[in-house]
């Protein structure tokens, strides 16, 4: 139980950390499988140690809703993320690449209107 306790903390710092969803995937899948060891030890001990059938099934029930999170952290971490429009696309402005084929010789980028500011 100590064990769940911990990894249930860890989750809310994480949060409050605003860590990535690969992080909180990966602590999602560790509070599971401690959960799933309490699970597992309570109905193998629920005769001899008195144990309400009510507690396991609360406990699967929280386990259940866990793992549904964690699918859902854990699909949101694998999901490529969508690139943005570029800012020529943002700007609408649609202009080929220079090339050695549409360029001329001998002028380049300092050129202005009464010729290379660089020669001058």
């Amino acid at each position: 139980m100590d064990e769940v306790q911990k990894r249930g903390q860890a989750i809310q710092e994480a949060s409050k950390k605003k860590s990535t969803a690969a992080e909180a995937c990966a602590l999602f899948t560790r509070l599971g499988e401690a959960e799933e060891r309490v699970i597992k030890f309570l109905s193998a001990k629920q005769a001899e140690c008195s144990i309400p059938a009510d507690a396991i099934k609360q406990n699967k029930t929280g386990h259940a809703t866990h793992m549904q999170v964690r699918t859902k952290v854990c699909d949101a971490a694998k999901a490529p993320k969508a690139a943005g429009p570029s800012l020529s696309d943002a700007l609408g402005i649609r202009t080929p690449l220079p090339d050695s084929d549409t360029q001329k010789p001998g002028y380049g980028m300092f050129d202005t209107l009464t010729g290379n500011v660089l020669s001058r």
